[in-house]
């Protein structure tokens, strides 16, 4: 293996590798993926980008990368899927990437397939949390199982998952015919972007908070799968006795959602409840490392997760984290050490967990001082990418 991101491809056949980096939506390459692939471009790949129409387009282009943009959809079923693959598959014939990598679960079936069909020489697939998840019915996740399992077999050469979870099972359950191809990357975020804490009080102060007040907070999109409606109920419950309690909500709805209802209800929940100035929208943000230096707790109530990158930017910020007790969730947070699992879907469960630490501020100090240790040993994005890398490399070489 490669342990050095830097080092040049000096056994392969050509100095530079064409990479097709394939996303549903911008905001996934701009939030998610920016760190892997300026690490790419160090390490001598031309890379560029495909994805639906969205926001940070512009953002990308002015970053210097190539941004094709494709008809793609994040519906399960829609006729723009064939419109999709035909204008990827003449992309990729067109263009002759050596490697195309994808991400997000419908664009990445799709991509596959088109990928594969073009002979495309390396097919990457990273499982940013597997579609399938504990809370589906039988016959759905079923249904979902055997379809990545068919990809993973026919039309993946590399499967990168972030979650140790994902990675067992894969293995156990052979979706590759070679395990060594079935690859843990897990996540991590640059520690040195979370060193706020001593901007806490002059941050609180300009978003308006007092020392008094105990500010939840919450980072990721207003959908409901993310739990954002169990966590204002929750927080409705919390204010009836607890009136200094605050809620920032960090995010928003994106353009492509395919869920546009839960915004509406979330605001209309606050607004019967008179809560309004109690809660701050902040929408997506550039600044998170600094906005969450000035909560107190951070809240995740998700339903399916991979891996998810916000609470590990609130470990590396020093908090205590509430999630549920799902995959992803589970293996970030310890129980009773660095924050507190809950149930998915479950309003009560939530509110025992924030009224147990907004009642402990000394424990929710203690946990969020464990958070950052166990951040900082597990969760610096230096390791995630020269996984990455190394699997690059070793791949080129081989073609």
């Amino acid at each position: 293996m490669f342990d050095e991101s830097n080092q040049k491809l000096q056994d392969c056949k050509l100095d530079k590798y064409k990479v097709l980096q394939v996303s549903a939506v911008p905001i996934v390459f701009e939030k998610l993926l920016l760190p892997l692939l300026e690490t790419l471009r160090k390490n001598d790949f031309d890379v560029d980008l495909c994805c639906g129409k969205g926001e940070y387009i512009e953002n990308l282009s002015a970053r210097g990368f190539k941004v094709i943009v494709l008809p793609f959809s994040r519906k399960a079923f829609s006729l723009k899927h064939f419109l999709a693959f035909f204008s990827l598959y003449k992309l990729l014939k067109k263009e002759r990437y050596h490697i195309a990598h994808f991400h997000t679960p419908v664009v990445s079936a799709i991509g596959r397939l088109a990928a594969r069909s073009a002979h495309v020489p390396i097919i990457i697939y990273t499982a940013h949390g597997f579609y399938f998840h504990e809370l589906m019915k039988p016959l759905i996740y079923n249904l979902h199982f055997w379809l990545e399992k068919l990809l993973a077999r026919w039309a993946t050469d590399w499967l990168f998952l972030v979650s140790k979870e994902d990675e067992t099972l894969a293995k156990e359950k052979g979706f590759m015919a070679d395990k060594k191809r079935i690859i843990w990357i897990g996540n991590g975020v640059d520690p040195d972007k979370f060193s706020s804490i001593h901007l806490r009080d002059e941050i609180r102060r300009k978003m308006g908070f007092t020392e008094s007040d105990v500010v939840v907070g919450f980072v990721g999109r207003v959908v409901r799968e993310k739990g954002i409606l169990e966590l204002v109920e929750s927080f409705i419950k919390i204010r009836e006795t607890n009136k200094n309690a605050k809620l920032v909500i960090i995010g928003d709805t994106l353009l492509s959602e395919r869920d546009k209802k839960t915004s509406k209800k979330v605001r209309s929940l606050i607004r019967i409840n008179g809560i309004e100035d109690s809660i701050l929208f902040l929408g997506f943000r550039d600044d998170v490392p600094q906005l969450l230096a000035a909560i107190d707790i951070f809240v995740l109530p998700s339903y399916r997760e991979g891996m998810p990158i916000s609470i590990i930017e609130a470990m590396m910020s020093g908090k205590p984290v509430i999630a549920t007790d799902i995959r992803g969730c589970r293996e970030e947070v310890v129980h009773g050490e660095t924050g507190l699992l809950v149930k998915p879907k479950d309003v009560e469960s939530l509110v025992e967990a924030l009224e147990k630490l907004i009642s402990n501020p000394e424990l929710a100090k203690r946990m969020g001082e464990n958070a950052r240790k166990r951040a900082l040993s597990l969760y610096d994005e230096k390791m995630t990418l020269l996984r990455q890398i190394a699997v690059y490399k070793k791949a080129v070489c081989q073609i």
